[in-house]
C-alpha cells in the first residue's frame, strides 16, 4: 500500500506541475483502490473531483456503481477526476452496477474493460 500511496501523490503532483495553467484538468486513474483509501484520498486532498463519487453520493443513485467484479471482492477501482475552478459534474458515462447481467462473469469483462 505503501508503494500505491507514493505512485498516488506522484501522479496527482507531477499532473498540478505539468497542467498548473489548465483552466480545467480531466483525467482517468486506474488506482485498483477503493473511494475509502488513503490513495484516493491523495486526490481529493490536492481538490480532484472523483466524477463517479459525485454521482455515486447523490440522492438520484440507486445502485452502487463498480468496476470490478469478482467472487471475493466487488468495488470501484478506476476513477475519473477532473479539477478546475468551478467545475463540477453533471453527467457521466453509465457504468455497470454489481447486479447488472452483464457482470454476472466479473468484470472488467469485454463488454466492460477496465
Amino acid at each position: 500500500a505503501d508503494v500505491k500511496l507514493a505512485q498516488a501523490r506522484s501522479v496527482a503532483d507531477t499532473v498540478l506541475k505539468v497542467h498548473s495553467n489548465a483552466p480545467l484538468i480531466v483525467f482517468g486513474a486506474d488506482l485498483n483502490s477503493t473511494l475509502d483509501s488513503d490513495v484516493v484520498a491523495e486526490f481529493h486532498q490536492r481538490s480532484f473531483i472523483d466524477s463517479y463519487a459525485a454521482v455515486r453520493d447523490s440522492s438520484t443513485c440507486e445502485n452502487k456503481f463498480v468496476t470490478n467484479v469478482t467472487p471475493d471482492f466487488t468495488e470501484a477501482i478506476d476513477h475519473l477526476y477532473l479539477r478546475g475552478h468551478g467545475a463540477r459534474v453533471e453527467h457521466v458515462l453509465e457504468l455497470p452496477h454489481a447486479t447488472h447481467p452483464d457482470v454476472s462473469g466479473g468484470l472488467p469483462n469485454w463488454l466492460w474493460p477496465s
